[in-house]
């Protein structure tokens, strides 16, 4: 970084805003070829510094930052839409309760069970009791659920 004693008003207006260098080529935040890269919205967007055509701060930004801030900004897209995404497909696996009919020798038991929603309609193959825990296991599932309820002689 520049020490400001060493600047004079010219050459402070050259800084780069991001990391105060000034060497090689810089993009003026509020020209027309940054209006188009939407500069300054990505600034706003991913960065918590003021700017401001009013400040009397540098408007420039040197190509490593705007780089790094395109960088940052597809970075952050990607994030929010992979969240989407999750969020969404969690919302599809809502835990859901259901009764589920288990028959085993010539005994039947009707069990009041919370299980996740797998998205289609998975068929139960079978069914071992062990104590009060009951084990699911779905067709086109490769994971056993745990079924946990209070099982009712019919």
């Amino acid at each position: 970084m520049t020490e400001p004693e060493d600047l004079n008003f010219t050459a402070f207006t050259d800084l780069c805003r991001l990391c105060s260098l000034k060497s090689g080529p810089r993009l003026h935040i509020f020209d027309k070829e940054s209006e188009q890269r939407q500069i300054l919205f990505k600034l706003r967007t991913c960065l918590p510094t003021m700017i401001s055509k009013d400040d009397f701060l540098p408007k420039k930004i040197c190509e490593r930052c705007v780089t790094r801030l395109e960088q940052l900004y597809e970075w952050r897209q990607s994030c929010l839409s992979t969240d989407s995404v999750l969020r969404n497909y969690a919302e599809s696996m809502k835990i859901v309760t259901s009764t589920i009919n288990f028959q085993y020798g010539f005994e039947s038991r009707q069990w009041k069970s919370t299980y996740f929603y797998i998205g289609d309609p998975d068929v139960i193959r079978r069914n071992r009791r062990s104590g009060g825990t009951g084990i699911v296991k779905l067709l086109h599932v490769e994971k056993l659920f745990t079924c946990i309820g209070v099982g009712t002689s019919d």
